[in-house]
């Protein structure tokens, strides 16, 4: 009996002693070896930022755009439900390497194009396509390319990447005269690095590939899946006076700087190759990795804008399709002519460059129930179109777009 108690102490003692080399060991691991692992060459750094609430939800780190759409994720925001097809967009899927696919109309933006405040069916895209059906009985696919918080830039990259393979009979751009000529002009928007697009010798160029990541994305990095595969690491391990949390380790901290399953080596390579492929390369005349205060000259967000949405045109009518930009004014414009002025000043140069628009803003012509204005049945959720402003959108750039003979 006395023999068997000693045993049985030598065996709880070899387990605690096991537990004690085993938690020592990972707190050496943590601090020391991972400690010096980060301050090795990462694909990359990352940037002391988080990321606004649905870009939270809805989006995940991209090399080149600086984030993209989740794929097959379907989630309650606000008041209404947001569905993700496989490619990562609100809307029809189209599979569109498939060389007898019907033309669709490609709606690129920010938050107006992809719905923000509003049902997968309430969208301006959604609604178009149901209009376009109605109105001419052809199942159009309209293929929504939105991605809240996006700038002009990141909207026409998203296209090169993404949509130029579809060869859309009409490219519908939206322009949101509230923040876009602000947002083209830093490196940074809403929480999250981007590329920056400057004017160069005349020329437009890209520059700031790749972005940062910044810090809160949930999805895409090896330490979400790694937490959402085995929760237990969310637990806390107290021992004496010491307490360690695995989420908080620094071991998680790094994987939470690199892509799941990606290469932990440098990245930029493959950056490079992207960006150097035929899709970009032939697009822009220059490209920059990285941008410099003399790289900048003083240019507005206005002139700026208007160069990418030239750019965006020669590209899409090069491609044998359309172009035309929807412009939505910001909630309380006519309250304030600071507002107005950069829609005002986009439209004449819109005009300069033969492109084809349609201002949400103007009323003049249009029927009372078409002008949106400051109506406040319009508006919803931070100065964003409702489903019966969406609707309306959608009516006013479809009649204007057939009576120009873009569709």
């Amino acid at each position: 009996m006395a023999e068997s108690r000693k045993r049985s102490s030598e065996v709880y003692l070899g387990i605690i002693i096991s537990f004690l080399s085993a938690f020592i060991t990972l707190i050496f691991v943590d601090q020391v070896v991972f400690r010096y692992l980060n301050t090795l060459s990462k694909p990359i750094e990352s940037v002391d930022m988080v990321p606004g609430a649905e870009r939270l939800t809805f989006n995940t780190y991209h090399p080149i755009l600086g984030y993209n759409g989740v794929p097959n994720i379907s989630k309650k925001f606000t008041d209404s439900v947001v569905t993700h097809n496989s490619l990562g967009n609100r809307g029809r899927d189209l599979d569109c390497a498939v060389s007898n696919h019907v033309a669709p109309i490609v709606v690129s933006g920010d938050s107006q194009a992809w719905g923000y405040g509003v049902g997968d069916e309430e969208t301006i895209p959604a609604s178009l396509e149901r209009q376009e059906l109605a109105h001419t009985g052809r199942d159009v696919p309209v293929l929504n390319f939105g991605t809240s918080g996006y700038g002009p830039d990141q909207s026409l990259l998203k296209y090169l990447l993404y949509g130029r393979i579809c060869k859309p009979r009409l490219v519908i751009f939206i322009l949101f005269a509230g923040n876009d000529f602000d947002e083209v002009v830093g490196t940074t928007a809403w929480g999250a690095e981007k590329p920056r697009m400057i004017i160069h010798h005349g020329n437009l160029c890209l520059t700031n590939i790749p972005p940062r990541r910044a810090k809160g994305w949930p999805y895409g990095d090896a330490r979400t899946r790694l937490l959402d595969t085995l929760p237990w690491l969310d637990k806390s391990v107290a021992l004496g006076g010491y307490s360690f949390r695995f989420r908080d380790s620094q071991i998680l901290e790094f994987l939470s700087r690199r892509e799941f399953l990606s290469s932990w080596g440098d990245s930029h390579q493959e950056i490079r190759r992207i960006v150097g492929g035929d899709l970009i390369a032939d697009s822009f005349p220059c490209f920059k990795e990285t941008v410099t205060p003399a790289d900048i000259t003083e240019q507005s967000g206005v002139v700026l804008v208007s160069e990418i949405l030239e750019h965006f045109k020669r590209i899409v009518e090069a491609d044998g399709g359309q172009f035309r930009v929807l412009i939505v004014p910001p909630m309380n414009e006519s309250h304030d002519k600071n507002l107005a002025a950069p829609r005002q000043a986009i439209r004449e140069i819109l005009r300069r460059q033969e492109t084809r628009f349609t201002d949400l803003g103007d009323s003049e012509g249009i029927a009372e129930e078409l002008a949106l204005k400051d109506e406040p049945w319009a508006w919803t959720y931070a100065s964003h179109l409702s489903a019966r402003a969406s609707d309306i959108a959608a009516k006013r750039v479809l009649s204007d777009a057939i009576r120009d003979g873009q569709l």
